[in-house]
């Protein structure tokens, strides 16, 4: 039989320890960011009324969200190919998905950098070509559009009947020609904001479930292909 090279068997060890800390870190990670956002969420919903259902559908969301981050810590913790071959898959179709919010964040900012562009082209009293009256027209039905919605979300709302006029009083303002056109202008500005910000998120979403995949994925195949591993304590 061929002997190893001296020093291998500790160096495989070494490698080994550092990809279970590493799993075990990154699934840890996951598992805090997972309750922190369902008290986020919690928060939030406690301060709607009749958000009973809601709460329990985050608890129960939360729960299952859970599960993969622990697939990842028991499976380092107790040499587990399989929990290790959950969490790595589970990992990488949560960074594809990742990928994909990323795509549609792109299609936000584009669309957030052409509402205001086609707000300042319809500004002019007379129709341009990057304005015709059927643009326009399709500008003023969205926003009588949108301040129908707004009327109809603070109809059972809990806000203080002088913020509900104020809200109402700004819905119908969209209802003037130049007002809507600001008020797109401004949309599109947040659009663009809210897309940038989409897209730096899940940019990091995507790096950290990745990394998450690899490591477990890295990890599994160690336990396959060297079984004495098994043996050898963190």
């Amino acid at each position: 039989l061929a002997c190893s090279p001296a020093g291998s068997a500790p160096r495989r060890m070494g490698n080994f320890r550092e990809t279970t800390r590493c799993v075990l870190c990154l699934s840890g990670f996951a598992a805090v960011m997972v309750l922190m956002d369902v008290v986020a969420q919690i928060i939030m919903y406690s301060r709607v009324p009749d958000s009973k259902f809601k709460i329990i559908a985050v608890c129960i969301a939360g729960i299952i969200a859970l599960a993969v981050p622990c697939c990842g810590w028991q499976g380092a913790r107790d040499r587990s190919d399989s929990l290790l071959a959950c969490f790595s898959c589970c990992s990488y179709f949560s960074g594809v998905v990742d990928c994909l919010v990323q795509v549609l964040g792109v299609f936000v900012v584009i669309i957030g950098v052409a509402f205001p562009n086609a707000s300042e082209a319809c500004a002019a009293d007379a129709s341009t070509p990057a304005c015709d009256e059927e643009h326009r027209k399709k500008m003023l039905e969205a926003c009588k559009s949108l301040a129908l919605n707004i009327n109809a979300s603070i109809i059972n709302s809990t806000l203080s009947p002088g913020r509900v006029e104020n809200i109402t009083a700004q819905a119908d303002d969209l209802l003037n020609e130049q007002n809507c056109l600001d008020t797109m202008q401004y949309l599109g500005y947040g659009l663009s904001v809210l897309g940038v910000v989409v897209v730096v998120a899940r940019c990091f979403d995507m790096c950290f479930h990745c990394a998450s995949g690899f490591y477990g994925s890295k990890l599994r195949h160690m336990l396959l292909e060297d079984p004495l591993a098994e043996g050898h304590d963190l």
